[in-house]
């Protein structure tokens, strides 16, 4: 019986085990999809949240225009495009279909966006 509980248990870790945490892809991808939810959705807080420090005192200066000056289009017609660069799994260019690219950072264990608003009338 006790053979079989340990068994068990090892089975149920190395289940646990064999998905690991998250890549820096998918790390990646999540934080800017979430951006992208959060502007869609007006809920401007939990944007600038996933905002460099420096980045989140301009983006609250644009007010409701801060994301789309961001991401460079509407946030509701935004959609997470490709990861085109991954430098040393700390430092990402990822593109927002229609819109532009956006930088993203990682400190910590969290991925921030690092790409100030645009000035409107900037070029896309």
């Amino acid at each position: 019986m006790r053979c079989a509980v340990i068994l068990v248990a090892g089975l149920i870790f190395a289940g646990c085990k064999a998905d690991g945490p998250p890549s820096p892809e998918q790390q990646i991808r999540a934080a800017a999809t979430a951006f992208v939810a959060d502007c869609a959705r007006d809920d401007l807080p939990a944007a600038a949240d996933i905002l460099s420090e420096a980045v989140q005192r301009s983006f609250v200066a644009a007010g409701s225009d801060g994301c789309e000056q961001i991401l460079g289009t509407e946030p509701r017609s935004a959609r997470v495009g490709a990861i085109e660069d991954l430098r040393s799994e700390q430092f990402a260019t990822v593109a927002i279909d229609g819109g532009r690219s956006i930088e993203i950072e990682r400190r910590g264990e969290l991925w921030y966006i690092t790409t100030p608003p645009r000035s409107p009338g900037g070029r896309r």
